[in-house]
């Protein structure tokens, strides 16, 4: 399960990769006349994503720190 689940993150990361060069072949030669935020949006969606999730897991660890703290000064 641990390999599917690691040769679909590098398939995913590939195509990315490959859109994201084709996107600035494009602009570069004048194929597309995007800005370049939009060129860049395979590389721009995944970070945010993984910003997001970092985000939320670092607010529940916060969480579950001050939960195990209140735990622990009732118990004392």
């Amino acid at each position: 399960m641990d390999f599917v689940l690691l040769f679909l993150s590098k398939l995913v990361g590939f195509c990315l990769n490959i859109l994201l060069i084709v996107f600035i072949v494009l602009k570069l030669t004048g194929g597309i006349d995007w800005s370049w935020w939009l060129v860049f949006m395979p590389l721009i969606v995944p970070l945010g994503i993984v910003l997001l999730v970092l985000l939320a897991h670092e607010r529940s660890m916060s969480n579950m720190v001050d939960l195990i703290g209140d735990i622990t000064q009732r118990l004392t």
